[in-house]
């Protein structure tokens, strides 16, 4: 019961007691007082009752307006009353409750214009509780995180995919305020910076991702390019002059006596040859500055992979290389230059027989399957090689980067541009089983 009801029962208790009290006392010798002194007592409960109400309003208002600010209902106000002390409260009261309103009413404003900046921006966010454990994602940073495996569709309640190990171990090396680039796999080149904010009181950290790799992909081809079309400008034009000369002199090699003819003839066409294979080699890097735009058509990818195990099935063998093939689809139709498409997937193939051939303590094996995921085809091509090393994850499909001592560092370029410009995802990385294995996506037309 409150405590203005009990005092109220009190009053009421007191009157009435004191009514038969007196009523007791007055009937048998002033028995028209009586109605007097009831009317006197009625008269007196109803002031002590006005004055009861008046005294208890302003905690009625505090507990009522306590109750609405502990539910965060701001809507409620109270209205003016006839007391100028209980109106001083009210207007206090009422004045509170439209900043408390104002004040959420423009928090959830900011709340939403923040998670919609976060939900389109192309900069991944991700923030960390107090325990380092990643609470928030948007859209932009689950699809940088989640880029090997495949997803398309990534919402709010999707789980935040775990960090890849090169991004977990430079965020553990990365001071306050500070950022690097850090290669993700696949060919994805992110800028990480760190970041920090309290939130009641104790401090959490972001982190920020931002996509480079199509900057730093543009950057690099301008610079290879500009050096590969120097470079064979100047080595063709020597050569052309050096190869014309160089038959004329062989023309000479009739006027000489027969015992010096021959070495003559040797020295001359050794040089030649040589001339033959340095036009070549650049000829190789400029076949990738001259790449042209993809043409795409309608083909069976599925016909294109059974073609391309039918050719390189023999040449594989020859070098003691058997191919496994695991196709779970049958036919996909997909929109693709078929040519560019054979050269990247050819190209792959022979990086992974390179690899292979570092490798002689096992039967080389190189696994092609076709699987359905997510209403996109996945492509793998695995091998049992001995893997990619730190160095060459970091360095992936970057210009001129091989391990191989005869290699150019052109073949991994090449696939990059010709499935780039498909605008298809790919990554290559190491398998959980052992060796190196190429995934790629392909949407149905």
């Amino acid at each position: 019961m409150k405590l203005q009801h009990r005092f109220l029962l009190l009053l009421v208790l007191l009157h009435l007691s004191v009514g038969i009290l007196c009523a007791t006392l007055l009937w048998q010798d002033h028995r028209p007082f009586i109605f007097l002194l009831e009317a006197l007592l009625g008269l007196s409960l109803w002031l002590f009752m006005r004055l009861v109400r008046a005294n208890t309003l302003p905690l009625e208002i505090i507990a009522d307006g306590s109750h609405f600010i502990r539910e965060s209902d701001f809507t409620h106000t109270f209205v003016p009353s006839g007391s100028v002390e209980v109106n001083r409260l009210v207007e206090l009261y009422n004045t509170l409750i439209v900043r408390l309103r104002d004040e959420r009413h423009r928090q959830q404003e900011q709340h939403f214009f923040l998670e919609k900046v976060l939900e389109v921006s192309p900069a991944g966010i991700v923030t960390f509780t107090p325990d380092h454990r990643a609470d928030y994602a948007n859209p932009a940073a689950r699809l940088m995180l989640d880029g090997d495996r495949g997803t398309t569709r990534l919402t709010r309640n999707t789980p935040i995919p775990p960090l890849p190990a090169e991004l977990e171990r430079a965020w553990r090396e990365l001071n306050e305020g500070a950022s690097s680039i850090v290669s993700l796999p696949g060919r994805k080149r992110v800028r990480l910076s760190r970041s920090s904010f309290l939130d009641q009181g104790f401090p959490r950290a972001v982190m920020i991702l931002e996509e480079l790799t199509k900057e730093l992909m543009a950057t690099e081809r301008a610079a290879w390019e500009k050096l590969i079309r120097t470079l064979s400008h100047e080595i063709n034009n020597s050569l052309g002059a050096s190869q014309s000369l160089l038959r004329s002199c062989l023309e000479y090699a009739r006027h000489l006596p027969e015992e010096e003819r021959q070495e003559f003839q040797q020295a001359l066409t050794v040089v030649m040859e040589r001339g033959r294979h340095l036009s070549q080699f650049m000829n190789s890097y400029a076949d990738v500055v001259r790449l042209p735009a993809p043409v795409p058509r309608l083909c069976d990818v599925m016909r294109v992979l059974q073609d391309l195990v039918s050719l390189q099935e023999p040449e594989l063998g020859s070098r003691g290389i058997r191919l496994e093939t695991r196709l779970d689809v049958s036919h996909w139709q997909a929109l693709l230059d078929r040519p560019q498409l054979e050269q990247a997937l050819i190209n792959i193939l022979r990086n992974a027989a390179d690899a292979l051939a570092q490798r002689h303590d096992t039967p080389g094996i190189i696994r092609i399957s076709a699987s359905e995921e997510q209403r996109q085809l996945l492509l793998e091509i695995a091998d049992n090689g001995p893997g990619l090393s730190p160095g060459a994850l970091e360095n992936l499909f970057t210009p001129f980067f091989t391990t191989r001592p005869n290699g150019q560092g052109i073949g991994l370029t090449l696939v990059r541009d010709i499935l780039g410009n498909h605008g298809l995802r790919f990554t290559l990385e190491n398998s959980s089983e052992g060796g190196a294995v190429f995934r790629l996506w392909i949407p149905a037309a």
